[in-house]
């Protein structure tokens, strides 16, 4: 009967409770029951690497033809933007700002205005300036340097473990 992962790792706590009672006893029966879990777990481990990597190879497909499909896509938007403006040029060149077709009805618009500033920002009059305070980020590189180097840093930063995490070759 194929155990679940959790069930195999209660196992091995219930035998770790088990030793502690019986004084660390190690009898014949307990090692066959060790040997036994640890077959149940080695297993059970296989079984997840083997499903982790089937599935990280299969993202990694997956990846690939995303990158092929968006490849696909931007020439598609870079073909489509150079005829619109190809388009545009034209119907500008000859002054026909308005086509309808059975299809379509193409206009030539003008976008708004947009602002070209030809000073430096501290040039112009006040009314003219925006003032964006400087934002000030933590160097956390800077700071893990100095605490592991045993700078004392109590009460502005500290090390902490990173998580867990299994690597699976």
């Amino acid at each position: 009967m194929s155990r679940r992962l959790h069930e195999i790792g209660n196992d091995f706590l219930a035998l770790e409770d088990l030793l502690l009672e019986s004084g660390g006893e190690w009898t014949p029966e307990v090692e066959d029951l060790v040997a036994e879990m640890d077959q149940n777990l080695e297993a059970k481990v296989d079984g997840y690497a083997a499903l982790i990597a089937e599935w990280d190879a299969d993202a990694e497909k997956w990846k690939a033809e995303e990158q092929r499909v968006a490849a696909h896509r931007k020439a598609r938007e870079n073909a489509a933007a150079r005829l619109k403006a190809r388009l545009c040029e034209e119907l500008v060149r000859i002054d026909r700002l308005k086509v309808d077709t059975p299809r379509f009805k193409v206009a030539v618009q003008h976008a708004a205005p947009s602002v070209e500033v030809l000073v430096a920002p501290d040039a112009l009059p006040a009314q003219y300036q925006r003032v964006v305070p400087a934002t000030i980020n933590a160097d956390k590189k800077a700071l893990g340097d100095a605490l592991k180097a045993g700078i004392d840093l109590a009460g502005i930063a500290e090390l902490r473990p990173g998580p867990s995490y299994v690597r699976i070759r």
